[in-house]
This record gives C-alpha cells, sequence and structure tokens, in this order.
C-alpha cells in the first residue's frame, strides 16, 4: 500500500495518503493498484470482522465496559463511602515538609 501513497504516521497513528503517488501507480501499472486495493480492502474487512465477532475483542471490551457502568451505577453510595467522592489529596504538614524537600532535592 506504501507503493500506492498510503502511509500511517508513526506519531498520531492515522493514515495519509499521496494522491500523486497513487496517481503515479494508476499511470504505470492501473490493474495492478486496483487488483492491491480491492485485496487490501477484503483483508481489512475480514479483520473487522474477526476483531468484531462475538467473543472477540471489541465485543468483549464493550461488554467489560457496559458491566462495570452498571457496578459503579448500582454501588455509587457505597463505593463513594470506601473511596471518599473524589476529592484532592490533602496532604499532613509532616508529608508536605517532606515533599517540599524531595522536589527541593531535584532541584539541585
Amino acid at each position: 500500500m506504501r507503493d500506492l501513497g498510503l502511509s500511517i504516521d508513526p506519531n498520531s497513528r492515522l493514515a495519509t495518503l499521496d494522491a500523486s503517488q497513487l496517481d503515479a501507480a494508476l499511470a504505470s501499472n492501473k490493474s495492478g493498484a486496483i487488483n492491491a486495493i480491492h485485496e487490501f480492502g477484503a483483508n481489512f474487512a475480514r479483520s473487522a470482522g474477526v476483531l468484531n465477532s462475538a467473543s472477540n475483542f471489541i465485543p468483549n471490551r464493550l461488554g467489560n465496559l457496559d458491566r462495570v457502568i452498571h457496578y459503579i451505577d448500582s454501588n455509587k453510595s457505597s463505593l463513594q463511602a470506601e473511596f471518599g467522592l473524589g476529592d484532592p489529596a490533602r496532604l499532613s504538614p509532616q508529608v508536605a515538609k517532606a515533599l517540599a524537600a524531595y522536589n527541593q532535592i531535584l532541584k539541585t
């Protein structure tokens, strides 16, 4: 697919298409380029089908998330009683002093 101008950006992981490179590939070997695109599309569709099939990655993840959301919703008050309301942690004077000393050591 790289010869057809398709590449994946290593930082963003997004696909990019160089239209001039695709045009050049189509001009030099139109049937080969079209066959490569068809084969890529078929393989991509098969891969997506496998990932989305029952008991596979995507349905399992969505099922886990659904169960977690329902668990949290059903047990919100007991979870808040055990773990708090999400307030930021308050440092005791001793811990604050130790943290300040540690940060000072890091600066030197």
